[in-house]
C-alpha cells in the first residue's frame, strides 16, 4: 500500500469481512447492504484535525463510505466529518 495515500481530511480504512457460520459448517458473509461499520485505519489525510490515528479502530457512517480496490485489497475512503468514533488501541 506504499503508493495509495490519503488527501485532505480524508482517512483510507480497511475492515474485517463480517463472516458467519452455519451450525453445519456453511460460511455466510453480511450482505453489503449491511455492512460492518467498523474499520481499522490504514492511513490519513495531512489536514485530518481529529484524534485520529493509524491502527484506530473508526466507526463510521456507512452512507458516506467510497469502497475501492487496490493491488488486490478492499479499501474503504472516509472524511473525517463520518467519523462517528474512535476506539483507540489501549497500551500494552
Amino acid at each position: 500500500m506504499s503508493n495509495l495515500k490519503a488527501l485532505r481530511t480524508r482517512i483510507i480504512f480497511r475492515r474485517e469481512e463480517a463472516e458467519r457460520t452455519t451450525s453445519t459448517g456453511i460460511l455466510l458473509t453480511a450482505p453489503e447492504s449491511d455492512p460492518n461499520p467498523l474499520g481499522t485505519v490504514i492511513d490519513i489525510g495531512p489536514d485530518v484535525v481529529h484524534d485520529i490515528k493509524m491502527g484506530d479502530e473508526i466507526v463510521v457512517n456507512w452512507q458516506f463510505v467510497s469502497q475501492m480496490t487496490h493491488e488486490g485489497q478492499k479499501y474503504y475512503v472516509v472524511d473525517q466529518a463520518n467519523v462517528l468514533a474512535v476506539m483507540e488501541k489501549a497500551d500494552d
